[in-house]
């Protein structure tokens, strides 16, 4: 299935209470797995299609959980840019956890790293909050 696919499926096609045992098995509600389905959908097609990404406000209605199995993570989302790309890479790297693929997380993380240096991107163009930077996410997820 591609990620539309998966988001659709999610949102439209299941029941309720299927929604919610899957969004239960990630530690989250299921409204929240939901927008960030959405939200990495549109993702993936900006990817895609050669789409900058520094700037840019995330669509799907990106959800920032009021729980979240990993609690360690709530203080990281950005509440202010609710709808930054930086809240979007943090529901990657949670999800990464859960599914037990820190590797990728790491990778992930040390990619976001090159392509910041190699361009100068700033955190703020990713909408990282104030205080926080990439090289920061390393210790504290």
């Amino acid at each position: 299935m591609t990620m539309g696919e998966i988001s659709r499926w999610y949102g439209d096609y299941l029941t309720k209470s299927d929604r919610k045992k899957i969004s239960g098995h990630y530690g989250l509600q299921a409204p929240v797995l939901e927008s960030w389905l959405r939200s990495m959908s549109m993702l993936r097609n900006r990817c895609a299609h050669h789409n900058r990404l520094y700037g840019i406000t995330v669509s799907g209605g990106f959800m920032i959980p009021k729980h979240i199995g990993n609690e360690g993570y709530l203080p990281l989302f950005n509440t202010i840019d609710r709808h930054g790309l930086y809240n979007l890479f943090m529901a990657m790297c949670y999800l990464a956890d859960v599914i037990e693929r820190s590797d990728e997380k790491e990778k992930f993380i040390r990619n976001l790293i090159s392509i910041k240096g190699k361009y100068g991107i700033s955190e703020g163009m990713l909408g990282f909050p104030e205080g926080i930077s990439i090289q920061s996410l390393t210790d504290d997820i």
